[in-house]
């Protein structure tokens, strides 16, 4: 995706230009996310996105003593590490790079791949 410029000022008039550089992005911790779900964030439009990834139990013993665990369990839960609050443009933004993405990677949903 190209990189927007940002905004150095903000406002209209006398705003400044910028480039956008990404800072210490190497130096953050990569979650694993596997689960995600997108809500209405409250009444001013924007969306949040909800980013987990599912924390399985630790099984020990036989086969039949980890089925009779699963089997006991209310739920399998799923971790929060992450919301995001984003614009309808931002989430947009978001989704045009993650199909563009998926489109040069071929899609994991397409067989083929």
């Amino acid at each position: 995706m190209d990189q927007p410029e940002g905004r150095g000022a903000p406002g209209g008039a006398g705003a400044i230009a910028k480039p956008l550089e990404w800072v210490d992005a190497g130096g953050v911790r990569i979650e694993h996310a596997d689960h995600f779900a997108l809500q209405r964030g409250e009444e001013d439009g924007t969306f949040v996105l909800v980013v987990g990834q599912v924390d399985m139990p630790l099984l020990l013993g036989d086969v039949e003593a980890q089925q009779e665990r699963v089997k006991a369990l209310p739920y399998v839960a799923v971790r929060v590490i992450g919301r995001y609050s984003l614009t309808l443009l931002r989430l947009d933004q978001l989704t045009q790079l993650l199909v563009r993405q998926a489109e040069l990677r071929g899609s994991a949903s397409d067989p083929e791949s």
